[in-house]
């Protein structure tokens, strides 16, 4: 878990010293340009998508992960928020092949335990693809407490099975965080 810095109130006539300076402004800006939580994690072998079920998105590539968010191994499919905050998601699934595809929808999960009816459903879109665009994409912000995470869920009406986009930036989620909540 990161420690996000605090802030501090200065007095008039305090002395600035070389501690105070690396303490509190250092350290802080190494948080914010650095130091802070984010992951990139990818579906890198390819996930069978069963048609007209709501079917579990698992990860098991790291592009990065600074703060435990995310496992190859176990739970694989959870990016976990191990430092409350705001936090930028984007969340991306991507089916291969030339079949036309009538109806995605991508559902983003709170604390799902693998369920597409666990948790709460926290954004969710349905695509209408019109058969050209295999590709479904999520972007937002929202606050997590320190141990949430969140599932990817995608539903696809293609008439058969399909399988995602084996690659870091076709099917994958990105977590950053960005303040506190």
């Amino acid at each position: 878990m990161a420690t996000v810095p605090g802030t501090r109130t200065w007095s008039v006539g305090e002395d600035i010293t070389a501690s105070r300076l690396n303490l509190e402004l250092r350290d802080a800006l190494d948080f914010l340009l650095t130091d802070h939580p984010h992951c990139h994690v990818s579906d890198t072998t390819g996930t069978t998508m069963t048609n007209g079920t709501s079917t579990l998105v698992p990860f098991d590539g790291e592009t990065y992960d600074n703060d435990t968010m995310h496992s190859t191994v176990t739970n694989n499919s959870r990016v976990n928020f191990t430092t409350a905050g705001l936090y930028e998601i984007m969340a991306r699934v991507t089916i291969t092949g030339g079949t036309t595809i009538t109806t995605m929808d991508l559902n983003v999960r709170l604390n799902s335990a693998g369920s597409s009816s666990g948790g709460t459903s926290i954004r969710t879109q349905p695509w209408d693809t019109g058969g050209s665009l295999k590709m479904a994409e999520l972007y937002f912000h929202r606050p997590f407490a320190a141990a949430d995470y969140i599932e990817v869920f995608l539903q696809q009406s293609s008439g058969a099975n399909r399988t995602t986009s084996a690659t870091t930036i076709g099917t994958m989620v990105q977590a950053r965080w960005i303040a506190t909540a």
